[in-house]
């Protein structure tokens, strides 16, 4: 069931909707400290995957930054926005993505996916004005996106198709099941 779906957004460019998490009551810091401790645990280990595969990520200097806020010593990390997309698809309400840093921004950019929140994490010090405004933590508003997701989740699970060794031993597999 989406609750985001049954309220009035106060910004629509297809294929975004965008609301107000203070003025529906969502507190959206917590949305955020959820994205950043996903993102963080993924930059200090490797994650075992399919095969005895590893993935991570590098955070570099935000690495600090962002185990100080987790840890309650320090305030959210400078030069990080973070935005929440609701995902309406059923695709993405049952699909979850490990953390990965995402191609073809001009800006280190981070992704997560868990059950139907995508979590886009932007670091740097010359992030343009419009990810500041529209940003869960430090926008006025505490911005909440939402949009179908089917085709980011069709390119992310084709690339994860792509590039992870042993997904075709288990489609064969999921075949013989049938």
């Amino acid at each position: 069931m989406c609750l985001i779906c049954a309220l009035t957004p106060f910004q629509e460019e297809p294929p975004l909707s965008a609301y107000s998490g203070t003025a529906i009551g969502i507190d959206t810091e917590q949305l955020a400290y959820y994205a950043l401790s996903v993102l963080w645990r993924s930059g200090v280990t490797q994650w075992r995957t399919v095969n005895h595969q590893t993935t991570g990520i590098s955070l570099g200097t935000f690495e600090e930054p962002i185990r100080e806020y987790l840890a309650g010593e320090g305030p959210f990390p400078k030069d990080v926005v973070i935005h929440v997309w609701v995902c309406t698809d059923i695709g993405s309400r049952f699909n979850t993505f490990a953390p990965t840093q995402s191609m073809g921004t001009p800006y280190l950019k981070y992704s997560v996916l868990v059950r139907g929140l995508w979590f886009h994490i932007f670091t740097g010090n010359n992030l343009p004005a419009v990810l500041w405004e529209t940003c869960c933590v430090n926008s006025a508003r505490k911005v909440i996106f939402k949009r179908d997701c089917t085709r980011e989740v069709l390119h992310a699970g084709g690339h994860i198709m792509a590039t992870a060794a042993g997904v075709s031993k288990i489609i064969r597999a999921g075949m013989k099941c049938r």
